[in-house]
Formats: C-alpha cells, structure tokens, sequence
C-alpha cells in the first residue's frame, strides 16, 4: 500500500516549479549536514501530529467498534489520507497552505492526491479489497472520524509551520 500511496506524490512533488522567492534565500553552506537538527525536529514534530490524528482515530474506533479489525481499518484509512494531504504541506518548508498563491500551481501533485484518495475510497468500500486489507466495512460516522483526524493533522501542521516561519523572520536566528 505505501509503495502505491508515497510513489506518485512523490513523483508530482518532484515537479514541484521552484518557490517564487526562493533566490531570497542566502546559499546553503556546503558543510552543513544534509539534514539539520532543525529539519529532523521538524520531521518528528509533522510525524507525531500524524501519528496523534491515526491514534485518536484509533481509539475512537476501538469505543465504538473494538479493538480489531474496525478500530485497526479506522486508523489506516486515517494515516493513508493523512499521509496523502500531508504532500500538500510537503511542497513548500515556510509557504502554508493558508498562503493564497503563494507557490505556484502544481496540476500533478492534485491529480496524484485525489486519485489516490479515490482509490483508497473504493478498496474501503468493496469487500473483496476490504478483506484483502483485513478491513471491517466502515460507516458514515467513522469516515467522517478518519477524514477529520486526517484533515486536522495537515492544518495542525501546516499552523505549526506558519508559527514556526513568522518567528524565523521576526526573529532571524
């Protein structure tokens, strides 16, 4: 599933046109590592949001259904859609989504995004899939519950990353 899911945002991310501001940028010192801490912080921070956003859909399916296979279905539709809006956030390190025209437009990264969230609606919905996956069928409530976890773990990040930019040019370090 991660093999279908990562392959194309990735791909569409690697189309990505520059960040119009980009040249504002000062060079990037040649010794500096490839990853800083800075950026593995950064990484932890949107990965545990993520993480929350599957566990509390998790936990809400585990009330209402049980732990097993419905609480468990619950938690992976939720991580697959979070993982999937997450490359929206992926496009830019300081522009946010709430940053109208901002970066310019990238058609790819959209038909990726949606058509894979299409895809993954219709393996939770068809039984021969859902038990290929090892899934419960899902009701109205709980797909509501997996795409706010999903939706409000890419806007708790994406807030995180515009507090985070604001204070770096406010306060240069």
């Amino acid at each position: 599933i991660n093999l279908v899911t990562d392959i194309f945002p990735a791909l569409a991310l690697g189309l990505e046109p520059p960040e119009p501001d980009v040249l504002k940028d000062p060079p990037r010192d040649p010794r500096e590592p490839l990853i800083t801490g800075a950026e593995f912080r950064r990484i932890a921070i949107e990965g545990a949001v993520l993480s929350a956003g599957g566990l509390a859909a998790y936990l809400y399916g585990a009330v209402r259904h049980g732990a097993g296979p419905g609480a468990g279905g619950l938690a992976f539709l939720t991580l697959a859609v979070g993982q999937l809006l997450h490359a929206f956030s992926a496009r830019s390190p300081r522009h946010t989504i709430f940053e109208r025209n901002a970066l310019p437009p990238n058609p790819h990264l959209s038909q990726a995004v949606w058509g894979l969230l299409g895809l993954q609606g219709l393996a939770a919905l068809f039984p021969v899939t859902r038990r290929l996956l090892g899934l419960d069928a899902l009701g109205p409530a709980d797909y509501a519950v997996a795409g706010a976890a999903a939706v409000g773990s890419l806007l708790v990040n994406e807030t995180i990353k515009g507090a985070r930019h604001r204070g770096q040019t406010t306060n240069p370090a």
